[in-house]
């Protein structure tokens, strides 16, 4: 008989269990102009999202999804492929999620009302210090005035400045949990690399263990494999003309890695100074590998033919994958490679690099 009693105690216990495990249901209303809507989830291990299930949005623009609370983490609802919404939800519960016009209403999740604040801030900051900038840099460009650029790209480097004091301190605001990590992202790993540093430290004392702390470590881990005197990870992918390009081609040639887009106004500027260069030095094996972070063929393009970089060997980066390898998060960026394939310098100017490539002479 104790032991009958007891069978049904713990199977009361087990029952009891089950029924309070801590779920978290998001539910959604008017997002009717779409298809169907992904719930992902954020993964420490491929460092993206990785889809929990899909659901078909009727008339209404309904939809709702409920999943085991697991910890702290960020979440992305995708609708289409088209437009995403970011989650913060380190605890569980209801949360609800609107579309009202053109905005996106947040019920019931403080954190991922938070990380919509910081993306709104963060946007009226960099208009604050290059609104004006990145108007009168393109007039000077469609002038082709050189002094004017010369002189509004000194401006832009001391505006830099300044926005990455506010900037800093909006990320901080956000603390270490996943809506921290997720500001973090805006972010650049090389260029910040002491900012993040701290802030992983940080997390690892306040949150230690979690999803958005063992991926901000994997993060910076991986930028640290872009340092100067690093051999760079390698890839595989298909240059403009179809041909398959690796870097490890490339070793026994002076190589560098550029990475840019048709909108960014710096990488335009310095691209006819490269493509100088690269006719000077091509005899002394210099080699260009341009990788683009567009999205429009087109446009990528039309940039290519309009700066003068045929010679440029293009790579349209398919998904961000080489960037993301790279921790490529801002532009304009550049690695350049002696001919062992170390890397020996980053982020130079087309002066500097003219400096460089004449001790290889």
């Amino acid at each position: 008989m104790k032991k009958l009693v007891y069978l049904i105690v713990t199977g009361l216990l087990c029952c009891s269990g089950m029924l309070a495990q801590k779920l978290v249901q998001i539910k959604g209303n008017g997002f009717g102009t779409f298809d169907e809507v992904t719930l992902k989830q954020y993964s420490s291990e491929i460092l993206g999202y990785e889809s929990l299930g899909t659901k078909t949005l009727n008339g209404d623009g309904r939809f709702s999804f409920q999943i085991p609370f697991l910890g702290d983490n960020l979440f992305e609802l995708n609708f289409d492929e088209k437009e995403m919404v970011h989650l913060s939800i380190p605890r569980a519960g209801n949360i609800t999620v609107s579309r009202v016009k053109n905005s996106v209403i947040i019920e019931g999740s403080p954190n991922s009302v938070k990380m919509q604040e910081f993306a709104r801030r963060n946007g009226a900051l960099q208009a604050e210090h290059f609104g004006e900038l990145k108007a009168g840099m393109d007039k000077a460009m469609k002038a082709g005035d050189k002094e004017k650029i010369d002189a509004l790209q000194q401006q832009a480097a001391v505006a830099l400045q300044r926005f990455l004091v506010e900037f800093r301190e909006l990320i901080v605001d956000m603390g270490t949990d996943s809506a921290g990590f997720y500001a973090l992202q805006y972010t650049d790993f090389n260029k910040e690399r002491v900012f993040v540093e701290e802030r992983l430290k940080a997390f690892k004392k306040e949150s230690p263990g979690t999803v958005p702390t063992r991926a901000l470590e994997k993060l910076m881990n991986q930028a640290k494999s872009t340092e100067i005197g690093e051999i760079p990870p390698d890839f595989k992918v298909s240059d403009r003309a179809g041909h398959e390009v690796t870097l490890s081609q490339f070793k026994g040639k002076v190589l560098l890695i550029d990475f840019w887009a048709h909108w960014c106004r710096p990488c335009r500027v310095e691209h006819p100074k490269i493509a100088a260069i690269l006719k000077k030095y091509r005899s002394i094996g210099f080699h260009v590998l341009s990788i683009t972070q567009d999205v429009d063929k087109v446009q990528w393009e039309k940039a290519i033919t309009k700066d003068g970089i045929e010679d440029f060997q293009h790579v349209f980066d398919n998904g961000n994958r080489i960037n993301t390898l790279y921790s490529v998060s801002s532009l304009p960026q550049n690695v350049l490679l002696n001919r062992a394939g170390k890397i020996i310098a980053k982020n130079v100017k087309a002066e500097a690099l003219e400096q460089i490539l004449e001790d290889f002479r």
